[in-house]
């Protein structure tokens, strides 16, 4: 990795969204879901950007040093994907970033709220320990789902996965993670080249199920508000 790649924070928080209406921005404990990111983010990184299409978000980013990008409506509907969120945010010459493909995009979204400025900084230092070109944070997840079944085109059951896992005893399992909707770190260049966020061949930073919960419903909500915590995935 060379010396002078930078790290660019970039929190995408969509006006609307389906499961819970405007959750980006409702308000808890004083903050918002979007607050609460930029918060975290700008303690570690020194180049943050907010993408929106919240009328308010330009004074949102300005309350916390941050860069604000004016998210176009074919990247705030409810299909836009966090690629084309990352697509505009690098062609948006207004941001004056001047990023380098060897620097690095922090894609951090509002809704995993116990992900802390401590925690992007292991994400970021384990980039840097290993050399990688990309990290995804996740949590451990039950490995008896490598017993998982299906039915074939006769409805018998079969093997998901290799056979003799099936019957497997569960110490005989091994680990399995998914991603946490917490953390994606990838270098620019790798996007560039398979235009999209990485995440097989990422490494993994490893996070607590008390500090994964991905709020993507009512019920992640009131987890979150209610102060017991669960987990979950990618979004815009």
């Amino acid at each position: 990795m060379k010396s002078h790649s930078r790290f660019i924070g970039l929190v995408p928080a969509r006006a609307n969204s389906d499961g819970v209406p405007g959750k980006n921005w409702r308000i808890h404990n004083g903050k918002s879901l979007t607050d609460v990111a930029l918060e975290s983010a700008t303690q570690i990184l020194s180049s943050v950007v907010l993408s929106t299409d919240h009328p308010d978000g330009r004074h949102i980013a300005s309350r916390y040093g941050a860069r604000y990008h004016m998210r176009s409506s074919a990247a705030a509907n409810s299909a836009a994907t966090a690629n084309a969120v990352v697509r505009e945010v690098l062609d948006d010459n207004t941001l004056n970033l001047d990023w380098e493909s060897d620097d690095f995009i922090v894609y951090l979204q509002p809704t995993s709220p116990f992900r802390t400025a401590g925690h992007i900084k292991e994400a970021i230092d384990s980039i840097s320990l290993h050399e990688a070109d990309s990290c995804v944070s996740v949590v451990k997840t039950d490995p008896r789902i490598w017993k998982t079944l299906h039915t074939d085109d006769r409805g018998l059951l079969q093997s998901f996965g290799k056979p003799d896992l099936s019957t497997s005893n569960r110490q005989n399992l091994a680990d399995l993670f998914q991603p946490n909707g917490a953390i994606y770190i990838f270098r620019i260049s790798l996007f560039l080249e398979n235009n999209t966020v990485p995440v097989g061949g990422s490494i993994p930073y490893l996070m607590d199920r008390s500090c994964s919960l991905d709020i993507d419903d009512w019920d992640d909500w009131l987890a979150y508000t209610d102060g017991t915590r669960a987990s979950g995935g990618l979004g815009p």
